[in-house]
């Protein structure tokens, strides 16, 4: 059975997801969301932009979120009505994210008179025949500075009987631009070192990359008041800017796996400039960490790869009910993106079909 983190009455675990009018939807629904959540499909198919949706909601409810989100993929200058499909700030952005028990719903307005976007988070919950709703309110700029923000401060911790819990505020996103922020990937080599988890994370380094699995931070030469990140290979100490963006993206998202506990994780193709033998010991151990630590996972990926090593890792008994694998496509006409899990029967056909596209080969001849 799967762990949950029960805050009263109900476990923290996405169970679905439900997206109106947001940068390239204009409608989808993610349902039966499991502990694993992996989603393929072609390009611009909006695989990315559901995670976004999800951890848009979960990062509004105590706090603000969707700057980050609008900005996240460019470092140009973003306008605010790029979160709405089509540009069509006539129409309220809506996103549900529903748990056991509770939903949890954004919905962003788009003010022309004041040159705001208001966005009201609710957190509803069911229970004894009747439902409890409770809002916030956050008001941004139209350049997506924040303005103000009202009520509660974080819409979880007011549920009937719940703990004060992490899920939403210590969620991450995590994409391949991550791996350039030096500065966050020595905060959480620091954070393993304190939490006493340097030598697991060093030994796994050492396997995958055949790194020295010590690391300290030293006196950098060229900035001598600053203590830098510096691994041993070879007879040589190398800063992390050093080495290639493969280990650093290894390195970030396997550090952030182990400190993270009873939350999500968002990664946007975990497979980004990662050879096929790291894989094969990156997914394993982080599909384990996730078991460890109760991390719900939420995967983008092209890889054929990364399905089976996943597939492989919960191929038994009740592990294959913790994983899903969602196609997605997109209607290029009216927007509408169809989420559909697919089951192994369904998963072999789309591989044996990427096959058949790729390289031309027929399973049968035709005469």
């Amino acid at each position: 059975m799967l762990r949950k983190t029960v805050w009263g009455s109900w476990s923290i675990m996405i169970t679905g997801l439900h997206i109106e009018n947001f940068k390239g939807i204009s409608e989808s629904k993610v349902d039966e969301i499991g502990m694993v959540n992996i989603f393929i499909g072609k390009n611009d198919s909006c695989k990315s932009t559901i995670m976004e949706a999800a951890y848009a909601v979960l990062k509004e409810s105590y706090s603000s979120g969707l700057s980050s989100v609008v900005s996240r993929r460019t470092h140009l200058p973003t306008g605010s009505r790029e979160l709405w499909y089509g540009y069509k700030i006539d129409n309220d952005i809506s996103i549900s994210v529903f748990f056991d028990g509770v939903r949890v719903a954004t919905r962003v307005t788009y003010d022309k008179r004041h040159g705001q976007i208001n966005s009201t988070s609710s957190l509803f919950v069911k229970g004894g025949g009747a439902t409890r709703v409770f809002d916030r309110l956050t008001i941004y700029q139209s350049n997506f500075s924040l303005s103000t923000s009202s009520g509660a401060s974080h819409l979880f911790r007011v549920a009937p009987g719940a703990k004060k819990e992490n899920y939403a505020e210590d969620a991450t996103f995590i994409d391949s631009s991550s791996r350039n922020d030096l500065q966050l990937i020595e905060s959480i080599l620091g954070q393993l070192k304190l939490r006493g988890l340097d030598l697991d994370f060093g030994n796994f380094l050492s396997q995958v990359f055949e790194t020295d699995p010590r690391w300290e931070f030293m006196p950098h030469p060229d900035f001598p008041d600053q203590y830098r990140v510096a691994l041993s290979k070879g007879n040589n100490r190398v800063f992390l800017n050093g080495f290639g963006d493969g280990i650093r993206f290894c390195m970030l998202l396997i550090g952030r796996s182990m400190l993270s506990e009873n939350t999500a994780l968002f990664i946007e193709e975990i497979e980004n400039n990662q050879h096929p033998d790291s894989l094969a010991k990156m997914v394993p151990f982080l599909a384990d960490t996730s078991k460890k630590n109760n991390l719900q996972l939420f995967i983008t990926t092209h890889s054929p790869l990364v399905m089976r090593l996943f597939e492989e890792h919960f191929k038994t008994g009740g592990e294959k009910s913790k994983l899903r694998i969602y196609r997605v496509s997109r209607n290029e006409r009216n927007g509408a993106v169809q989420c559909t899990a697919l089951t192994e029967e369904e998963l072999a056909e789309w591989f044996t079909k990427v096959d058949q596209d790729l390289f031309g080969w027929k399973t049968e001849e035709k005469e």
